[in-house]
């Protein structure tokens, strides 16, 4: 497989298309919901970035997207960085190794990197507040 060089011009894109997803994200201009439920636009597009310049970068943005959702998180320490590292990381490194590069690809590791991330963030929601304030009901 090619390796395509990427100049510093891609990089500032990406981090100027970063930020703009996250402004759109985390103010009410564009307004995708459904219920109380929106989706985080960043994901698709860590995904395509990790995708195309692979790993490494993947895992720089995906840490530099998680800090920019760490901000203006109110409970959580640290998990969107780690989160999102991994989700650039890992789709670095399938689609350098195993998954070709197509809209498929990225529509298929998009999903699943969407599906993990909200299951792990509920899961993590349901241990961490949900069974502190059920458990002296249980223990009684």
């Amino acid at each position: 497989m090619k390796q395509i060089k990427h100049t510093s011009l891609f990089y500032t894109i990406v981090a100027v298309a970063i930020i703009l997803f996250y402004l759109l994200d985390s103010t009410e201009i564009l307004t995708l919901k459904i219920g109380t439920a929106h989706p985080i636009l960043l994901i698709p597009l860590l995904v395509s970035v990790s995708m195309t310049a692979r790993e490494w970068v993947g895992l720089v943005f995906g840490c530099f997207t998680g800090i920019l959702l760490d901000i203006t998180a109110a409970d959580t320490y640290c998990f969107n960085l780690v989160a999102f590292a991994l989700i650039g990381c890992v789709c670095g490194l399938l689609c350098s190794y195993f998954v070709n590069d197509n809209i498929y690809s990225a529509l298929v590791l998009s999903v699943c990197s969407s599906l993990a991330y909200f299951t792990v963030k509920w899961l993590k929601y349901f241990i961490f507040y949900c069974k502190v304030r059920f458990l002296p009901h249980i223990l009684q």
